[in-house]
């Protein structure tokens, strides 16, 4: 059933009218999720993969996706796939393809919407792009070289650039630690406010804006779902698992340990992770705020439902999830 909920901001999040929207990565993390909101919003999906074969792409495809096969390193797929949509979703993976790959995966997914005539194209930054010039964090850099990208050539755009995701921590690497050893462990420094966002609540920001093109034309706005200290997480999850979680933070030399053996050993892709996270978490935690500055209020006026982190840890199958590693 589609929602025809209305915002306090007085938006529908209505339905696609039949309309079709082109989401690259749809087999990703990101990409797949909002491929799934759109679907529920009543849009038609067409979900661009390297792999239709894939078990993510078959899951869309039985939920009523368009799975077609296109490759953002082959221009020419990337237009066909763009025709006759009526918007876009541009998603790009720098840690497996990297910062040069990364700014030309996006020029390619811009240039063949504009191309096509696409009415919205909707790309997912990330959040800082913009506050963090000169400091080398080039996953946040190359971002901001495809949002002046997409200014330039003229495209009809909306952007937003999601903050840290809350299913960052339901990751292999912390949950077996948070289930197995009860301990919370990241470099992010504790006793102060952090902003976190979920997949879902980006899904439906997407679905919103393609909804409501007149209103997010040329908006630029940073994504997140709640913000509390580390330790309040750390709580939160103990009392979802029924077990005591402590929060432990990371050192920096350990952090610029782990970041430069990723880098050496050619895994960047495998984590997630390397020497831009090194200088991204250095300047999160040298910030008052995290380094995040969504305004969470006027988000919540757009999306009355969006999650608080309470309810994200109680959606999650904890133990079931840590469970289903040694499977």
């Amino acid at each position: 059933m589609h929602s025809n909920q209305n915002t306090s901001n007085g938006l529908s999040f209505g339905h696609g009218d039949g309309r079709t929207i082109l989401v690259t990565g749809a087999t990703g993390r990101q990409g797949h999720e909002v491929a799934r909101k759109l679907l529920a919003h009543g849009w038609k999906v067409r979900a661009m993969t390297r792999d239709p074969a894939q078990p993510a792409a078959k899951t869309l495809a039985s939920l009523g996706a368009e799975v077609v096969c296109g490759d953002l390193d082959n221009a020419d797929s990337v237009f066909t796939a763009a025709k006759g949509v009526y918007g876009v979703y541009s998603v790009q993976n720098y840690w497996m393809h990297g910062f040069d790959k990364e700014i030309q995966q996006g020029k390619t997914v811009a240039d063949a919407a504009l191309a096509a005539g696409v009415e919205h194209f909707v790309y997912s930054s990330a959040g800082g792009v913009g506050r963090v010039d000169g400091m080398n964090i080039t996953h946040l850099d190359s971002k901001a070289i495809i949002e002046r990208y997409l200014a330039n050539i003229g495209l009809p755009y909306t952007i937003f650039r999601p903050v840290t995701f809350y299913e960052n921590f339901i990751t292999p690497r912390f949950l077996r630690r948070i289930v197995d050893k009860g301990v919370l462990y990241t470099p992010i420094v504790g006793g102060k406010d952090f902003q976190m966002v979920s997949l879902s609540d980006v899904g439906v920001f997407v679905a919103l804006a393609f909804g409501n093109r007149d209103e997010f034309l040329y908006k630029v706005m940073e994504l997140a779902s709640d913000f509390f200290h580390m330790e309040e997480f750390a709580k939160s999850i103990g009392e979802e698992i029924n077990r005591p979680v402590v929060y432990r933070r990371m050192s920096t030399p350990l952090l610029w340990m782990i970041t430069h053996f990723v880098e050496w050993s050619r895994t960047t892709g495998h984590f997630g992770i390397g020497q831009p996270t090194y200088n991204q978490l250095r300047w999160n935690n040298q910030s008052a705020t995290g380094g995040w500055a969504a305004d969470i209020g006027a988000l919540r006026c757009y999306n009355p439902e969006i999650t608080r982190m309470k309810d994200w840890v109680a959606s999650v199958d904890w133990r079931g999830m840590r469970d289903a590693l040694e499977k």
